[in-house]
């Protein structure tokens, strides 16, 4: 009887960790930072691609393993490595440098395999989209 309960307990558990998965991260997401900077992530099986106004536009590999997000620049080389403390369907919840993160999950469609290939009307239709939303997100914030 032991074995059993040790055995569901076991499956439990790797079901439990299986949530946090690369399939989950799939979308796009916002994040805002301390400085009230918004740009949004879009993430695929692999790939990190982000827009700022700021930055423009940057890609990188990505890969989720044992509770971390690892980037990577194209090359392979390290980026950066972010520890998730919390992942659901909507936000994403991460330490990085110290410093608690957030992602919030945007529910628009958009053809992310396009937008990241370059073609160009999607990637105009998105980050005229984009700037819609920051400047919601802009003059809702100034108001508080």
């Amino acid at each position: 009887m032991p074995v059993r309960i040790f055995i569901m307990v076991l499956i439990f558990f790797s079901h439990m960790n299986s949530g946090i998965s690369q399939n989950k991260m799939n979308g796009l997401w916002c994040y805002i930072d301390k400085n009230s900077t918004c740009w949004e992530e879009i993430y695929t099986d692999s790939v990190f691609w982000v827009y700022s106004d700021e930055a423009g536009i940057i890609v990188r590999k990505y890969k989720l393993a044992n509770g971390t997000i690892t980037q990577t620049y194209v090359d392979g080389t390290l980026y950066a490595e972010y520890k998730i403390i919390s992942l659901t369907n909507n936000k994403v919840c991460f330490i990085f440098d110290g410093e608690n993160g957030e992602l919030r999950k945007i529910p628009k469609k958009y053809d992310t395999k396009e937008i990241i290939k370059g073609d160009t009307a999607a990637v105009w239709k998105y980050i005229n989209d984009y700037r819609k939303r920051k400047y919601k997100w802009e003059l809702r914030h100034k108001k508080e």
